[in-house]
């Protein structure tokens, strides 16, 4: 598992459980919902795609994330 500088865009955060560390230091995931990426903004469209940058920073095999966060409550 990768998970590249959440620096790089202020308001992003990224938190994980169901981790460990692994060989080298690196982030292993034991399976199932292991990482959330969260983010603030002035609006709710702001907020949103700045929580997806934050999911553009993680990177492991078999990744898979919801694609529908907000959906019901954005024109």
């Amino acid at each position: 598992m990768r998970v590249l500088n959440p620096k790089e865009d202020k308001g992003t955060y990224i938190f994980h459980a169901g981790t460990a560390l692994g060989d080298a230091g690196a982030l292993k995931t034991s399976g199932g919902r292991v990482i959330a990426a969260t983010a603030t903004g002035e609006t709710l469209r702001e907020a949103v795609d700045s929580a997806y940058k934050g999911v553009g920073l993680i990177e492991f095999e078999g990744m898979q994330y919801r694609k529908d966060i907000a959906g019901r409550a954005l024109p």
